[in-house]
């Protein structure tokens, strides 16, 4: 009676431990990843506003969120509109040496900038964060110096 009261002990410990391997095999490695919602100052999730920058005649309108950045996707690539296209021009030229308009339109001219500078004729989102977001006061000091607001 006593050994069989051990070995059910052994076995209860051994399938808990089994158990117990499983759930954090599952909670370290297997669990789907959950996108954390954007929450503006407001408290909407991934609301926006509009606001228009300018220098004297001309202006661009951009959308921004709490970051200051918009909702542009990935990769940024001929088409796209925005801040992020408006750091990556100011980047390009900043630091490339190009001399691009600083419209927010990612058109065929900073495809070709994009291009002679990295081989590639859209910027994934890798590019953009260590081409632009560890920067992002000396390329904001560098439109405000352009006449552009941000």
């Amino acid at each position: 009676m006593a050994q069989e009261t051990k070995s059910t002990g052994i076995m209860v410990a051994v399938v808990l431990a089994v158990v117990l391997i499983l759930c954090a095999i599952y909670f370290f490695y297997l669990k789907p990843k959950r996108k954390a919602k954007k929450i503006n100052n407001a408290g909407n999730e991934n609301s926006s506003t509009t606001t228009t920058k300018g220098n004297g005649a001309s202006s661009i309108q951009v959308n921004t969120n709490n970051t200051g950045l918009t909702n542009t996707t990935f990769p940024l690539k001929q088409g796209s509109k925005g801040t992020e296209v408006l750091y990556l021009q100011a980047a390009l030229n900043y630091f490339k040496g190009k001399t691009l308009a600083l419209d927010g339109d990612f058109g065929p001219l900073t495809e070709a900038a994009l291009y002679s500078v990295s081989g590639v004729k859209a910027a994934p989102e890798y590019y953009y964060n260590q081409l632009v977001k560890p920067y992002m006061s000396q390329l904001k000091l560098y439109m405000q110096n352009k006449g552009i607001a941000i």
